[in-house]
């Protein structure tokens, strides 16, 4: 990994999320923090912790809020169903009318329960 980030932040990173980082997942590094992830995943019972394991690895090693994105990858036809939570915070501009699935957003309800900081 080479991004824009202090040798001793890169490092920290490193050791968080390298057992889960997939070729796929996209970082973006701001201010020497993570400042949004994105990520796909199988659909599925699993999806979830999965997600949940990403965040917490992440967040170990920021300070600040950040974006975690994700899409769910699902069925035959390889749907793409997105999600979104702002971690640590509760940012979401205008954010555009949900065409997500009634499983998608479930999950996104529920990481936003865990995560942004808007109840």
């Amino acid at each position: 990994m080479a991004f824009p980030y202090s040798e001793q932040a890169q490092n920290r990173l490193e050791t968080a999320i390298s057992p889960i980082l997939d070729q796929n997942d996209e970082i973006r590094i701001e201010d020497d923090q993570v400042s949004s992830y994105r990520v796909e995943v199988p659909d599925g019972p699993e999806a979830v912790s999965q997600l949940r394991d990403t965040i917490e690895r992440i967040d170990v090693v920021n300070t600040q809020p950040w974006d975690f994105h994700w899409t769910l990858n699902a069925g035959p036809n390889n749907q793409w169903n997105p999600g979104w939570v702002n971690v640590g915070g509760c940012d979401y501009g205008d954010e555009p009318g949900s065409q997500s699935t009634t499983g998608t957003q479930t999950v996104e309800d529920q990481l936003r329960a865990l995560y942004d900081t808007c109840q």
